[in-house]
């Protein structure tokens, strides 16, 4: 028992090396609400390959001026996403009511990777993603003198967030080859 714990001693110092991670720091910049989107899960893609990837306020240009953490990438996103219905029906009786209607959403993203010590660009990606479905975008409840319809934007919310999430995924897989590239 007593070989079995000095054994365990002398590995415990061997486990606190993480061979999976990367060592690289990638700090994420960008503003707006739809690369804001896509920053929170940009970052998880890439915390979830092994990567210490933050989030950095501003652009590039605010590099230059701030103390930002060390990084040894920075990448920048622009982006811009809307969520609209197109078209639709209103089905209801006299009491109850419900408006289908076809949602489009789209998300896109400039993807601007940098070198964390020289701020050099190192390349540059865009990213789209489109997601169409059929949903409510409203229901009513009413009688004979009195109405009232209600918008249910949460649906549509959740069409955004996924074409977002699309877009960072992509983004994560493009990133993570270009820092492996230039790691190398």
């Amino acid at each position: 028992m007593a070989l079995f714990a000095l054994v365990g001693l002398l590995a415990l110092p061997a486990l606190a090396f993480d061979t999976t991670r990367h060592g690289d720091r990638i700090g994420i910049l960008g503003d707006g609400h739809a690369a804001s989107l896509v920053r929170t899960y940009l970052r998880r893609e890439l915390t979830k390959h092994g990567f210490d990837a933050f989030d950095v306020r501003g652009t590039v240009d605010n590099l230059h001026r701030s103390d930002a953490p060390d990084a040894d990438f920075y990448v920048e996103l622009i982006g811009d996403g809307h969520s609209s219905p197109y078209g639709g029906i209103g089905i209801g009786d006299r009491h109850f009511g419900v408006d289908i209607s076809v949602v489009v959403s789209r998300v896109a993203a400039s993807v601007n990777v940098y070198d964390g010590r020289t701020l050099e660009q190192i390349h540059s990606f865009d990213f789209h993603s489109r997601n169409t479905t059929v949903m409510p975008t409203s229901i009513g409840v009413g009688g004979r003198h009195l109405g009232l319809w209600i918008a249910v934007p949460f649906v549509q919310w959740g069409r955004y967030r996924s074409a977002a999430r699309a877009v960072a995924h992509d983004a994560a897989e493009s990133i993570i080859e270009t820092a492996r590239a230039d790691s190398r």
